[in-house]
């Protein structure tokens, strides 16, 4: 992943060293070719340009030729509209400039420069936001020692943590990680989860209490009963779950292709009917205009801030999440987050009438499931602010439950240790599994590592914020070329007496762009309540 990012970064750094002086040169309006030097100038800075579309940009031209063998258009689509006529333009002006009448001789070679640098550049910052979940994901590989101190027979011994088996017995001492998922069988000591998930704090444990690998043994020695393989332990199993949540795109990030699909082939007629009405009506020399308008309608619809407005925010929020120990099997599970009315729970914790107050004021309707032998919970819950009881006697019932509820078009999410209630969990829109061995839950969309019922705000905060984000952006692209196209198209010339110039398109599209960017990397400074607290 490294490589490829330091690739996508080079290929960006190429075309905007040679987009970013050209865009400059554009502004100061000196791109009108004049016959002699400075039309073979440009007929070499043209021959440039091409080369480093192909090297930065190539992809983007083989996946438009793609959608356009099999009669489809996407964002790739749009790219190659919005450079390739920009590049041919630039140089039939500089190699037949006499063609043109002066008002229409200005090149254009910043604008496939500058859109193919920011686009492989939001390209390599999606990368590199996944890659810090990467490296989180290899520290925590890292937790775990290589060794572990097995003991036979009272006597001790190190051995490889592949090699220790279920049911064999490992002494940690203080300040040392656990190796491997067990319980204790001899001492109490405080153990400290914050590298399996930053925002825990030390717990107690006793005699018979779980611990989990990844964790640290705080206080005092103690001897543990090893429950699970190695493979299997908590932080092997955490690791591939970060790797496959990297490798999922929620849906709501695959509507720009979808806009894209139907953008492309619009553009393209408002820009040739934009050109046509120009030829045949526009003032003398018509030509002029018509390119102008032709080429500003190109440019400002480069879909740049589009094609940037999902991905980036998906990667940062995905990010975020795994940060606050939260880990999103599917990235579909930020939009479904998002998206639950009722929450249905089977346990409680440590300050949850604070987390319920929060998510109640979040329009959540919160149901406590309860089993029939379950007694003298109405008071306990009413002192938490969950004044809804629904008592099942088994699985079916629990599945029924969440069905009724389903067809009265509620979204349902289902909470629980994602150990014990796999039913609930399967039969929700969305299962979310809080607890230390939630990542052992295979049914669960969500797993919450922790004992913390703080941990469901964090994941509601940045399903919230990251959906946010992405709207945000999306609306931005959407409004900008809504806005830009007919600006671009000259609508407003009879009132201004003005056209867009194709130049200040072009550093229009630029700049949405890098708003775009920078909002989404703003979901970096999201914090979890607890730390607002603080």
């Amino acid at each position: 992943m490294q490589t490829e990012f330091r690739q996508l970064l080079k290929k960006s750094a190429v075309a905007l060293l040679v987009g970013i002086p050209l865009f400059v040169i554009s502004m100061l309006d000196l791109t009108a070719v004049t016959p002699g030097i400075n039309q073979i100038i440009w007929i070499i800075v043209g021959c440039i340009v091409f080369l480093i579309m192909l090297y930065s940009g190539r992809h983007f031209y083989i996946g438009a030729w793609l959608a356009f063998k099999s009669h489809n258009a996407n964002m790739n689509t749009l790219v190659s509209v919005a450079t390739g006529p920009a590049w041919l333009y630039s140089m039939i002006v500089s190699i037949w400039p006499s063609l043109l009448p002066p008002l229409a001789r200005h090149v254009y070679f910043d604008t496939p420069m500058t859109v193919i640098g920011l686009l492989v550049l939001g390209a390599a910052l999606e990368l590199r936001a996944g890659e810090k979940t990467a490296e989180g994901i290899k520290q925590l590989a890292e937790l775990q020692p290589s060794q572990a101190q097995l003991i036979k027979n009272d006597h001790k011994q190190q051995t490889r943590i592949e090699r220790i088996t279920i049911g064999d017995i490992i002494e940690v001492r203080p300040e040392e990680t656990i190796p491997m998922d067990g319980i204790i069988v001899t001492g109490t000591t405080q153990v400290n989860a914050a590298k399996l998930s930053p925002l825990q704090q030390l717990v107690a444990k006793n005699v018979a209490d779980k611990v989990y690998a990844g964790t640290v043994n705080v206080t005092n020695k103690i001897r543990i009963k090893v429950l699970t393989t190695y493979k299997n332990n908590a932080v092997n199993v955490i690791v591939d779950q970060l790797k496959q949540s990297q490798n999922t795109k929620p849906a709501i990030s695959k509507i720009a292709d979808k806009v894209a699909g139907i953008f492309s082939p619009f553009v393209l007629i408002v820009s040739f009917i934009t050109a046509m009405v120009w030829m045949s009506f526009g003032p003398s020399p018509q030509i002029a205009y018509m390119l102008t308008t032709f080429m500003a309608v190109l440019l400002i619809a480069c879909p740049c801030a589009l094609g940037l407005a999902a991905p980036i925010s998906v990667a940062v929020g995905l990010s975020k999440a795994a940060h606050w120990g939260v880990l999103l099997r599917q990235s579909d599970a930020l939009q479904a987050m998002k998206s639950i009315t009722t929450l249905v729970i089977d346990q409680l914790g440590k300050d949850a009438k604070f987390v319920v107050n929060k998510l109640q004021k979040r329009k959540l309707k919160i149901i406590y499931l309860a089993t029939t032998q379950e007694q003298q919970l109405e008071e306990q819950l009413s002192q938490l602010g969950i004044t809804e009881i629904k008592r099942v006697n088994n699985a079916n019932e629990i599945v029924d439950f969440i069905t009724a509820l389903k067809d009265k078009n509620e979204i349902v999410g289902a909470l629980s240790d994602g150990v014990h209630n796999k039913d609930l969990l399967e039969a929700a829109n969305v299962g979310i599994a809080l607890g230390m061995e939630s990542y052992k839950a295979t049914s669960a969309d969500v797993a919450i590592i922790g004992e913390s019922f703080y941990g469901l705000l964090d994941a509601f905060t940045i399903a919230k914020a990251t959906l946010s984000n992405i709207k945000q952006n999306l609306t931005g692209a959407f409004i900008y070329n809504s806005l830009g196209i007919p600006i671009a198209a000259g609508v407003f010339y009879p009132l201004v007496g003005k056209l867009l110039n194709p130049i200040l398109a072009g550093a229009l599209m630029a700049s949405s762009s890098l708003v775009v960017i920078l909002n989404a990397n703003r979901l970096r400074l999201v914090k979890p309540l607890r730390e607002k607290q603080k």
